[in-house]
């Protein structure tokens, strides 16, 4: 990486506006999505990026930046995590839903560079590559009336106290959508699920809504409409 912070590569602007964000994500009941990749500082312009989120003062090797939307059909913000270990960089994005995680900030790091919506894109252009792997969390909630487990939940049990059982992992081997693990826990109204990935994203043209929409599908095969 070139040290006076400059970028790897050019690349051509981002050709999609901040408003093709047309669904929210609580459409597909979704809380918050966490994407954790890891790089090289030779494959990254890491100053680069430390630089335009605005990041002020003496270079760091941990910061935080919280990016807001700017779209307003976007229901959901980000916080952003970079850590490097001697020649490798790790960066944690995480959105989180507006309604299910309140939050009290003001302004965006991001400034009038990027938003929580074109993030992903933003940051591909300083990569070397197109691409990257990511490791996944993706958490949803459903209400609890509305739906139930293919898995009878919860169970009761022998042990002494009566506890139940209202949780199960699942593994999936064939790992649709890149999908490895779903674990499901039924909460007294609501249902919490999480589902964990590994797929690689391309950042030209990256949405959260594409992401979310494909890892509900695969909890949907693991649930149905609850019985009356």
């Amino acid at each position: 990486m070139p040290e006076d912070g400059s970028a790897v590569r050019d690349k051509s602007q981002r050709t999609t506006d901040v408003d093709r964000v047309s669904d929210p994500i609580s459409r597909y009941d979704l809380d918050e999505a966490h994407y954790y990749i890891r790089t090289s500082r030779e494959k990254f312009d890491l100053r680069k990026v430390f630089e335009l989120l605005g990041k002020k003062g003496e270079w760091r090797q941990t910061w935080d930046a919280v990016i807001l939307p700017r779209s307003r059909s976007a229901d959901y913000h980000l916080h952003v995590h970079v850590g490097v270990e001697k020649d490798e960089v790790n960066i944690h994005a995480g959105y989180l839903q507006e309604e299910l995680n309140p939050h009290n900030h003001e302004t965006s790091d991001g400034g009038d560079k990027v938003g929580a919506e074109d993030f992903m894109e933003w940051l591909g252009q300083f990569f070397r590559h197109e691409t990257c792997n990511a490791h996944m969390h993706l958490h949803y909630v459903y209400p609890l009336a509305s739906r139930q487990s293919k898995f009878p939940l919860p169970l009761k049990t022998s042990i002494e106290g009566d506890p139940e059982i209202n949780g199960i992992s699942l593994r999936l081997p064939k790992e649709p959508e890149n999908v490895s693990k779903v674990i499901l826990q039924q909460g007294k109204s609501k249902w919490f699920v999480e589902a964990i990935a590994d797929r690689r994203i391309r950042f030209k043209g990256f949405t959260l809504n594409d992401d979310a929409r494909a890892l509900a599908s695969v909890v949907d095969s693991l649930m149905e409409d609850r019985k009356t």
